[in-house]
């Protein structure tokens, strides 16, 4: 007689093993189903148990996301903030540049480090930062990058003048 098998899909798509699979003429004794209803109804409750550990770590995961957004955003707007208040009148007022010290050359890894802390301090003296360069207004922007070109041209030829006497 051909039996007609009836299975239960878990949470993992496989087939629960322990879903019972009895032919309709045979008749359970009531120990062995009420058995097997115990063992699916503490299997299904740690499914629930591990969906809602993995609902809450998702969660948290979204809330860390979003305040690393709003995090950066913060950082942004204050970054173009700062730049709104540079402006090339104001570059002028303060005849600002960069002063890089006369000791300073580009051609060691350790000496990169001085110049970029120099540099640095040179943008602090107008409140700005690195970052911060790229929203200034563009007259204002090209007179800082134009400095700091012609302030490392200088010390390179500098260098190159020292190195051939």
């Amino acid at each position: 007689m051909l039996t007609r098998a009836t299975a239960r899909i878990n949470a993992r798509n496989e087939i629960d093993e322990q879903t019972p699979t009895l032919a309709p003429s045979e008749n359970p004794s009531p120990t062995s189903t009420m058995s097997r209803s115990t063992e699916s109804t503490h299997s299904e409750s740690l499914e629930m148990v591990e969906i809602r550990e993995e609902l809450e770590q998702l969660k948290r995961l979204l809330l860390e996301k979003k305040k690393c957004d709003t995090r950066a955003q913060d950082e942004e707007e204050a970054s173009i903030a700062r730049a709104k208040k540079v402006t090339l009148a104001t570059l002028n007022e303060n005849q600002w540049s960069f002063l890089m010290p006369e000791k300073a050359n580009l051609s060691s890894a350790v000496n990169w480090t001085l110049w970029f802390d120099t540099i640095n301090s040179s943008l602090d003296e107008i409140n700005l930062e690195i970052r911060d360069v790229k929203h200034l207004e563009h007259s204002a922007q090209v007179r800082v990058r134009r400095l700091l070109r012609a302030t490392v041209s200088q010390e390179l030829q500098m260098k190159i003048l020292v190195s051939k006497s």
